[in-house]
């Protein structure tokens, strides 16, 4: 998974995954995928539909609520939702790639942090510069 804030951050998510070291090569590889990014108009297409139609999924009357909710606490306004959505729509392969120049700063200058199977991190430890045990308080 990846996530990426309208404040700048960014971040990538992998759940349940028993192949530490092989995920964060796989996240440092970001850039390069991007730098040679290309995809036909058909499958570009797709992309974009898929975008649009998670950020215009239908909502109930609670779910609207809490839309509306989150868009006041974070202070935007419809305008800039559909600035947004205008982008997605008219989005090119161009664009994308241009994205590896912030993904390749933000992966240099990145916190990496595992909460996970005791067993998967003591198999990777060369991966970590310190390893905490999490209590829990029951």
């Amino acid at each position: 998974m990846s996530m990426f804030r309208r404040d700048g951050r960014m971040g990538f998510v992998s759940y349940r995954d028993p192949n530490l070291k092989a995920t964060d090569d796989i996240y440092k590889k970001i850039p390069e995928y991007l730098d040679d990014f290309d995809a036909d108009t058909e499958v570009f297409f797709k992309y974009i539909i898929g975008t649009v139609s998670y950020m215009d999924i239908p909502l109930t009357p609670q779910s609207k609520g809490a839309a509306d909710l989150l868009k006041w606490l974070n202070g935007l306004s419809d305008e800039e939702l559909q600035k947004t959505r205008d982008e997605v729509i008219d989005a090119a392969p161009a664009d994308i790639r241009a994205l590896s120049r912030n993904i390749r700063y933000a992966l240099k200058d990145s916190a990496f942090c595992v909460f996970g199977n005791e067993k998967s991190i003591e198999d990777s430890m060369e991966m970590f510069d310190k390893v905490t045990p999490l209590k829990f308080n029951a």
